[in-house]
């Protein structure tokens, strides 16, 4: 779970996950409808030399399931980065949010999600 990694790597007790959504969640099927909805690319920055506790599994895991009480419409993509640290941006159409270290990466889904709604709402 986000919480404890964050919580245990940054030293931080108080880091709260995000709380799943009351609305209906956007699914795969109402992109298929083709009106081109966006979705939310996760670019994780590895650190080739990351010693942490974490695994990108793991970090993939504790992404996708916060993500996904939310929204199906999101992918991941790691690259490999010089150094120790990892940093996730999040890209939504043509806007980008990050990079975060994984310690402030709630700020960016908060954004990423809120992006993504109003990027897809319907045109009136």
């Amino acid at each position: 779970m986000l919480i404890s990694f964050a919580s245990y790597y940054y030293k931080v007790p108080h880091l709260k996950p995000l709380a799943p959504s009351k609305e209906v969640p956007t699914t795969v099927e109402d992109v298929l409808d083709g009106h081109g909805f966006s979705s939310i690319d996760v670019q994780i920055g590895w650190g080739v030399d990351w010693n942490g506790p974490m695994s990108q599994a793991q970090f993939s895991e504790i992404i996708t399931k916060t993500l996904s009480h939310q929204t199906e419409l999101f992918h991941l993509e790691y690259n490999s980065v010089p150094g120790e640290l990892i940093e996730v941006t999040f890209v939504v159409g043509g806007n980008s949010y990050g990079p975060f270290l994984p310690g402030q990466m709630v700020a960016g889904i908060k954004s990423a999600l809120m992006a993504l709604k109003i990027t897809n709402e319907p045109l009136n």
